[in-house]
């Protein structure tokens, strides 16, 4: 009974004990000799259901940058030596600057860099929304580099930003509840192409997540503040993803620790800004689009010179210098053919006449016949 406390956090998704509840520093009576009654359990666990939700708290952005991302990391480091942003500006450098050839095979990579799969994933699907590498066979992809990027930014710009355009999510305000009010019938998410139907089947994709998390971005540009916050577009998507349903604070924290993977792809590539929101003073991200930053950063020459710190601080990259490269496992033995058995002694003179043979040569010349050789006449 003395761990039945709950304890209240400050973050979403957790909740805080209602204050009649009883624990076993308030339960008095409830306790007799570390003992339950019926009566007195039921009242306890009466008042260990009578909970109230925390008010969702919209300093995750900043519990994000000092407590570290999800996914794997190398031992030893800062927080600031396993970040997305620093795994992408080693990837980018990689492959901006030729050294990691055009093919991008994401388990190479990741073992090269000391990572997780996972984490060349994100990288990859937010690059291949923005056209920088294309997909091809299961696990690997094309490294395109500036090829498609600025006609890729002038597509999505026109379809999400232009006058008259009718975007698949529409950007809210701070404190728009328009969504649940009107019972989920936010403007736009029922206009669209088919293409944009396909998209809204594949909510779970972090490379459609990205294309609307950047159309958003274009929506926000157009704006006096011009900056968006990552709560603002985290429920901008959830009310279209649920059909203008509310979203809870689970989900909400779920989709902004996934859109602040995103903003550190789009930071690294000199793309996005931090910055303060202007009314709010909260921490927002402005959109810079393709930037000469961006082209000097795709620039192979650039890339060669570049210095990069590495990913996980001194102690990965000692460990990576170390390594050695990984080689290829040897070709797989042929397992040996069966030696042919005989055929029966009889079977010769049925057979020889179909090979030009006379009916009288013996069964060894039959023999060397069925191995490829003119028997001998």
């Amino acid at each position: 009974a003395s761990s039945l406390p709950a304890k209240a956090t400050r973050m979403s998704g957790i909740v805080s004990p209602h204050p009649s509840a009883p624990t076993a520093k308030n339960a008095g009576g409830l306790l007799s000799g570390g003992l339950l009654s019926g009566r007195s359990a039921a009242a306890l666990l009466r008042g260990m259901l009578a909970v109230e939700p925390v008010p969702y708290d919209e300093g995750t952005l900043e519990e994000l940058e000092t407590g570290g991302e999800e996914g794997a990391a190398p031992a030893g480091g800062g927080r600031k030596d396993k970040s997305l942003g620093l795994l992408c500006d080693n990837f980018l450098q990689r492959f901006a600057s030729g050294s990691g050839g055009e093919t991008v095979e994401l388990e190479a990579v990741a073992a090269s860099l000391g990572v997780g799969r996972r984490r060349i994933y994100d990288i990859v699907n937010v690059l291949e929304s923005l056209e920088v590498v294309e997909k091809g066979a299961s696990g690997r992809y094309t490294w395109c580099g500036m090829m498609h990027l600025p006609g890729c930014v002038a597509r999505l710009e026109a379809e999400w930003a232009a006058p008259g355009a009718k975007p698949l999510v529409v950007l809210l305000a701070e404190d728009d509840s328009s969504g649940k009010e009107n019972g989920g019938a936010v403007a736009g998410s029922s206009a669209g192409s088919s293409q944009r139907d396909e998209r809204a089947r594949k909510e779970r994709s972090i490379r459609e997540l990205a294309v609307k998390f950047i159309g958003l971005f274009m929506q926000a540009s157009k704006t006096p503040t011009g900056s968006i916050s990552l709560e603002q577009a985290a429920r901008s998507l959830l009310l279209h993803e649920r059909g203008g349903i509310e979203p809870d604070v689970g989900a909400m924290k779920t989709k902004v620790r996934r859109l602040y993977d995103i903003c550190n792809v789009l930071c690294s590539m000199r793309m996005l800004q931090k910055v303060r929101h202007a009314s709010t003073a909260k921490p927002a991200f402005k959109w810079l689009g393709v930037t000469a930053e961006t082209e000097l950063l795709f620039d192979s020459d650039q890339a060669k010179r570049r210095v990069v710190r590495k990913y996980g601080g001194e102690g990965a990259a000692a460990a990576s210098a170390s390594r050695p490269p990984p080689s290829k496992p040897p070709p797989a033995k042929k397992a040996a053919r069966p030696a042919k058995r005989p055929p029966p002694r009889g079977a010769a003179r049925s057979v020889l006449p179909r090979l030009g043979g006379s009916p009288a040569v013996d069964e060894e010349a039959w023999v060397v016949a069925r191995a490829g050789e003119a028997p001998p006449l």
